[in-house]
């Protein structure tokens, strides 16, 4: 019983891992387009 409960909860710890890193490249990639924009736009001026 108690192997089974910290498998679950292992699986849930990745889970949100996975979860988390995914969240992190969205963010990353957002970040990155607005720098991209920012420097075509200080380029276009």
């Amino acid at each position: 019983m108690r192997l089974r409960a910290e498998r679950s909860t292992a699986s849930m710890l990745t889970r949100a891992q996975t979860k988390r890193r995914s969240f992190d490249f969205a963010s990353r990639r957002f970040v990155h387009s607005v720098v991209q924009n920012l420097t075509v736009a200080a380029n276009a001026i």
